[in-house]
Parts: C-alpha cells; structure tokens; sequence
C-alpha cells in the first residue's frame, strides 16, 4: 500500500479486469433502467457525470451475485483495513458499512470538483480502475495543493474524506467507456439515522 498524500492511498491488484468488465457492462444495462435519484447532483452542477452516478442510492453493485465483484470486494476488504491497522489502528474498533457504485464514462462525461461525507468523522471514498487507462484523477488537499493520480487498471485508490475533494477529466475516447466502481466507507454510528438499504456491512 502507497502513500499518496494526506491520507490518500493507492495499490495495485491482481483481479480479473477482463471479466469485471463484462460483468461490469451487463449491471450497466440494468442500471440504465432505474429513475434518476430525487436529490441527484447533476441538477446542481455536475450535468456531465455517468448516468450509473445518479441513481446510486438506489443499488450497492456488490450486491450483484457475481464472482468478480465478490472478489474485488474482498480486495477492497483487505486494503481498508491493512491501511486501518498500520496508519489508524485505533480506530479498528469502529465497525465500517461500504455502498459502492459504477461508473460507466461515455465520451466528454466526468465528474466535476466534490467531496465525499466530509463532515462524517472516518469516512472513507475510493474507486478502482477496471478499464481507465489512460486517464488521471485529480485531488485538491487540505493546505490547497493539487495533485494528478494516474488511474492504472486494476488499481485501488481510499483516502480519508475530509482530506480531499477530487474530480476526473473528461474521458476523450469514443470506442469504449471509462470503466469503475467507486465506494464509500463509513462507521456504523455515523449511519444509525439512515433508513435505506444500499449499505452492507464491510
């Protein structure tokens, strides 16, 4: 596990990219079909985001029985709390949910400048590259400075929420889209209020 900045990290997995994505495109058709969230963003500022972004309320993509995102959630699993125990081991008592999405990037679609629950105390966002390359994510830290990370396939970036806000570039190809699956982590006390069901345990 790399350091980035900040409490932003990154690694490398070993998944099947190959079957991710076919899996990945098969939800998508699926997804194309749920109406849009009544508080979706895109009505305040991020009209270009991918179409599987607006309705994320609504699903938790590792809930799709399906045997590569069952892996890339035990990858996911792994790396949060390998980062828990040798940067933030004392707040392995806290008992963590996860909701994660898909995002499918179609030509001239990204996600502009924002930040994930950064008035949540231990809240996590990060997202993993199934086919991104080449394409960068760029945050925006705390002391103002900005930084450019590579989106590598079958990379895993997590960082602290209220250490960044972030945003993508517009994805520039037209014979395929930008492919990943993004993700909150969050405490279960910070969650005891919500009453729907997208979150799972992690």
């Amino acid at each position: 596990m790399n350091t980035i900045k900040y409490g932003l990290y990154k690694t490398l997995g070993a998944l099947d990219t190959i079957k991710l994505k076919q899996d990945c495109l098969s939800i998508y058709e699926t997804l194309k079909q749920l109406p849009m969230d009544t508080n979706w963003i895109g009505s305040d500022g991020q009209p270009n985001a991918p179409e599987t972004l607006k309705s994320l309320s609504q699903y938790n993509i590792f809930t799709f029985p399906k045997k590569s995102l069952h892996e890339l959630y035990d990858f996911v699993k792994e790396s949060f709390y390998q980062i828990e125990k040798e940067h933030y081991g004392y707040s392995l008592k806290q008992k963590y949910y996860i909701q994660a999405w898909l995002n499918v990037y179609h030509h001239g679609q990204f996600i502009d400048w924002h930040r994930h629950h950064y008035d949540v105390a231990w809240a996590w966002h990060g997202f993993y590259c199934i086919d991104a390359e080449p394409s960068e994510t760029l945050y925006k830290f705390i002391d103002k400075t900005e930084i450019s990370v590579p989106s590598l396939n079958n990379q895993l970036c997590l960082g602290i929420c209220e250490n960044n806000e972030h945003k993508t570039l517009a994805w520039p190809y037209m014979d395929r889209p930008r492919i990943t699956i993004a993700f909150d982590i969050i405490s279960v006390q910070s969650l005891k209020n919500v009453q729907y069901n997208h979150w799972i345990p992690i």
